[in-house]
């Protein structure tokens, strides 16, 4: 990345635009799989029923906005079963 954009310079840091990598929480493992063998193909994605498309975002909130909805959808469920907080974020 140095050798594309000059980063000792702060204006130059400014510049520079980030790509997040939002997670489906339906399938957790899947960062773990991206981690360790990179993402899947769009054939093989497909034969598994996850979107064949890399989900990128250049906000943060974008890329957690599914996790967040999906911990706030399980602490209504929680709260009128009684149950507390039982489910990780």
């Amino acid at each position: 990345m140095e050798v594309l954009a000059d980063i000792t310079n702060i204006n130059s840091r400014r510049q520079l635009e980030y790509l997040f990598y939002g997670v489906d929480p339906n399938i957790p493992s899947e960062l773990e799989h991206v981690i360790e063998e990179g993402f899947r193909s769009p054939d093989e994605a497909k034969k598994l029923g996850i979107c064949p498309f890399v989900p990128l975002f250049n906000s943060l909130l974008c890329a957690d906005l599914p996790r967040i909805t999906q911990y706030m959808e399980h602490q209504k469920v929680n709260n009128k079963l009684g149950k507390g907080t039982v489910f990780p974020i």
